[in-house]
């Protein structure tokens, strides 16, 4: 009995966190971004792996969307005009990286910064 309780708790638990890396999730915003400054989410962890970052803005601008490893190494990093901003890298790339924003424009603008995860399933309950 014990042991189909502790079943249906774990599952409950994995779906939980399942759920909760299967959507976007702002990390930033609406807030303004100031020339050159930026804002990131939290790192991710063996459980959850960021996969996607997406920036959007309230004018014609130049974003920078990238994710940054625990060393502060940039990878997968883009910059575009207009008014939205992504990037993305294969979900089976597992190592540790926060996603991260940047106004690369020379004026301050209104933003949303986006990240999304996938449950990677290296983890284990503690």
């Amino acid at each position: 009995m014990l042991r189909a309780f502790l079943i249906v708790v774990f599952a409950a638990a994995a779906l939980a966190a399942a759920a909760a890396a299967g959507a976007e999730t702002r990390y930033f915003g609406p807030a303004v971004l100031h020339p050159f400054e930026g804002a990131s989410s939290a790192y991710d962890n063996g459980c959850i792996g960021w996969w996607y970052n997406r920036m959007d803005r309230s004018v014609n601008s130049t974003g920078t969307v990238t994710f940054i490893d625990t060393g502060g190494g940039w990878h997968y990093t883009y910059t575009s005009g207009g008014n939205t901003t992504i990037t993305g890298i294969p979900v089976e790339v597992y190592w540790l990286k926060k996603a991260y924003c940047y106004d690369s424009w020379g004026a301050a603008y209104w933003a949303n910064c986006w990240r999304d995860g996938t449950w990677t399933g290296k983890c284990s309950p503690s």
